[in-house]
């Protein structure tokens, strides 16, 4: 039974991490959004670089990057889970363990989606 719960634990954290983060990075879009509808609503004129004004995104690499780290840290932790150190904390380790690694691979997904949103981005830009 203990297995099974690890493993539904691991996948459910992962869901949830790749979830904060795509909410984390959709919501400065949404306020935008809210100012540009508030501004209509009440007649005010909007900057004429209200549109283009943005904070640089990061580069797909840069999401590679933290995802290999935090992978690597979740790698350790599994590795002195397996090879019986702390056997008092073990449950901690495997906690641990399946956090960074779900962190990790969340941020290797959204390394990928940034390297295709990227790749059409430069693709639009040449049409």
């Amino acid at each position: 039974m203990e297995d099974i719960s690890i493993g539904i634990a691991f996948f459910a954290a992962a869901v949830g991490i790749v979830a904060i983060i795509f909410k984390y990075l959709n919501n400065e879009k949404n306020r935008r959004y809210a100012v540009m509808e508030k501004a209509i609503e009440s007649g005010q004129p909007l900057p004429e670089n209200f549109f283009t004004v943005k904070k640089e995104e990061k580069r797909s690499f840069e999401y590679f990057k933290s995802g290999i780290i935090f992978t690597f840290l979740g790698v350790v932790f599994w590795i002195l889970f397996f090879l019986g150190y702390f056997k008092e904390q073990a449950f901690a380790f495997i906690f641990i363990g399946a956090f960074f690694t779900a962190f990790g691979s969340a941020f290797l997904l959204i390394g990928l989606l940034r390297r295709n949103q990227e790749k059409n981005e430069k693709q639009n830009k040449n049409e």
